[in-house]
């Protein structure tokens, strides 16, 4: 039960060639897109002629690596893809002219979000808890033009934000930031500071900065994290013996988990500020599952603070808290974010090799 730190899908426009669009994924936008740039070696060999490219928009929010790979190729042949319902493939490919002309539609910039509107209102990812960050202006109207002339909007947990970077900051080395590494040791870096751990280098460079745009993205969501396990250590502090789910009110006994790698696995902390509300991974999806016509929770309320929680979040907190309780029998949340950077690591080595984005224009 592990939710990825994060992996989103991603539109990028070509600055030489503005028609010209590619859409792919990945667990880290900033390094991507140095790769697309020419700015690091391997990957995104499909991009090297048409570059500079700007990334304009993201989605993430997917469960799993498996979802947003699904939706990437999607998003990439929305003219193929059966998720989409046959009238609104048929809008996508066009006209039978249009179809002659090519072996497959382009899309450029706005095509492109329209496509992905049209996916993100279809019933096949409208129940997903995803968001999007807009980082062009260009694109932010856009979507203001396709959802003021939508009969209906986005699904209401699906937001939309837009995120342009505020100012270009410059390193001491008078290199644009979005310009760092972000794999030592795999790449060339700056070296670390004398007597530094590679992992407290390795957690600065990812540490993302307060000006907004790609070089703003949390990639470790480390404000969640850390927040989440600070409060499992003052709950867990002596185990979960004596701890009982506060729906069905019995014990979360070993016999129940003597099957799971951690007995977290099977227990949900409410993730809203303070409250300590537990209960089995069961019991709350049952309550999150009655008040919505959806098959998987998406969104509910709290029993215990009646907070509006993202089953997605909560989630995240079970894998989170069952990787440290494997790591150690102390809550040692610095540890826990090292073993975080190291999945993120492994993911973007499958991912970079394993592109299938394509360009248009």
């Amino acid at each position: 039960m592990d939710v990825p730190s994060f992996y989103a899908c991603y539109l990028l426009k070509s600055l030489s060639f503005p028609k010209s669009v590619y859409i792919g994924s990945t667990p880290n936008p900033i390094r991507r897109l140095r790769q697309h740039n020419g700015l690091i070696s391997s990957g995104a060999s499909k991009t090297s002629k048409r570059r500079p490219w700007d990334m304009t928009m993201i989605v993430y929010g997917f469960p799993s690596k498996l979802a947003a790979l699904q939706f990437e190729w999607a998003w990439q042949h929305p003219h193929k893809t059966l998720r989409l319902p046959s009238e609104t493939r048929s809008i996508i490919r066009g006209s039978k002219s249009a179809r002659k002309r090519a072996s497959s539609p382009r899309f450029d910039l706005k095509k492109s979000a329209q496509n992905v509107f049209a996916m993100l209102t279809s019933d096949a990812w409208s129940g997903w808890p995803l968001k999007m960050k807009i980082f062009s202006q260009e694109v932010w109207i856009i979507w203001k033009q396709i959802l003021d002339k939508a009969s209906g909007g986005l699904p209401a947990h699906i937001t939309l934000e837009l995120d342009p970077r505020k100012r270009t900051v410059e390193t001491k080395e008078g290199s644009p930031a979005h310009e760092i590494p972000l794999r030592p040791g795999k790449i060339r870096e700056k070296t670390p500071l004398p007597g530094s751990p590679v992992s407290k280098t390795k957690r600065l460079i990812y540490k993302p900065d307060e000006f907004g745009g790609v070089q703003g993205i949390d990639l470790l969501a480390t404000k969640f994290t850390t927040d989440h396990l600070e409060k499992a250590e003052k709950i867990f502090d002596n185990g979960i013996e004596g701890k009982i789910c506060s729906i069905c009110l019995k014990p979360f006994s070993a016999k129940l988990l003597q099957t799971l790698t951690s007995p977290h696995e099977n227990i949900i902390l409410c993730t809203s500020g303070p409250c300590t509300h537990l209960a089995h991974v069961r019991c709350l999806a049952a309550i999150f599952l009655d008040k919505s016509k959806s098959l998987l929770p998406i969104i509910g309320f709290c029993p215990g603070c009646s907070s509006s929680l993202s089953w997605i979040d909560l989630i995240r907190g079970v894998g989170i808290r069952a990787k440290a309780s494997m790591k150690t029998k102390a809550w040692k949340i610095d540890n826990d974010l090292d073993l975080v950077l190291d999945a993120m690591d492994e993911d973007e080595d499958i991912g970079s090799s394993g592109d299938t984005s394509s360009s248009t224009g």
